[in-house]
């Protein structure tokens, strides 16, 4: 009787702090939403986010608290209740196949976003083209998203498709360069392939390789490589490259 007693007194404390620690998060996360979130119905809306929390937090091996912390992160990135609301299946999703922290994860995929200047509406497009490079390759969630910090803001300035960028991210992680390697190594790629060297126009014009299309503008990474692979030009690559980047 008295492990019985034990027992269910444990339980019973472990549920009330995390009632406790569920109320604190919301609180938090309803103060943040105040500062942005100015459409009509706003106590109705987050209750309606709450209950969609809840459901979450049934549903997964995720607590309320953690999905909770969660919609916190988001709402810190500027994310609205519809957005949120729009935006957690997708994070679930994501955190439960890379097995990591779903606070952590909805604070690096909006890092990235942000940096991409992508809207929340493409949250699920995200998430999925991630999962499937990290599923696909030698390299993880957490690794692709140290990788974006290197290089992600200077892709969507010059136009750099998300699609393409994520690939190479995947394809190095294959090659045994991850993380910030990563990330640096193409970065200075796009640096190389933006602004060539005298040396390295030479070599591009030996095998009629242009970099930029018709409207002046750098041609897409993955045609680049594509026609670098038919002409045999990748045997030159610390010529074209550099050593900063050759081995990538």
């Amino acid at each position: 009787i008295m492990y019985g007693l034990t027992g269910v007194g444990s339980a019973f404390a472990g549920a009330v702090s995390d009632y406790v620690d569920y109320n604190n998060i919301m609180t938090t996360t309803r103060a943040i939403l105040g500062t942005h979130d100015k459409g009509g119905n706003f106590s109705g809306r987050f209750s309606n986010m709450e209950n969609n929390i809840r459901k979450i937090g049934m549903r997964t091996k995720f607590t309320a608290p953690e999905v909770a912390a969660a919609s916190k992160f988001l709402a810190m990135a500027g994310l609205d209740i519809k957005s949120i609301n729009e935006s957690m299946p997708a994070i679930t999703d994501i955190a439960l196949v890379a097995d990591s922290d779903l606070s952590e994860t909805a604070d690096v995929v909006t890092n990235i976003m942000t940096a991409y200047q992508m809207k929340p509406d493409k949250m699920r497009e995200v998430a999925d083209k991630m999962t499937m490079a990290f599923t696909m390759s030698n390299t993880t969630l957490m690794e692709m998203a140290e990788s974006y910090k290197y290089f992600a803001s200077i892709a969507a300035h010059e136009g750099m498709d998300f699609t393409d960028t994520t690939a190479m991210i995947g394809l190095l992680g294959d090659a045994g360069l991850k993380g910030s390697h990563a990330g640096t190594t193409i970065r200075q790629i796009f640096n190389n392939l933006k602004k060539p060297n005298k040396a390295m126009k030479e070599l591009l014009s030996e095998t009629g390789i242009k970099l930029n299309g018709d409207d002046g503008k750098l041609r897409p990474l993955f045609d680049i490589f594509t026609d670098l692979s038919k002409n045999n030009a990748l045997d030159k690559a610390f010529e074209i490259f550099r050593v900063t980047a050759a081995q990538g």
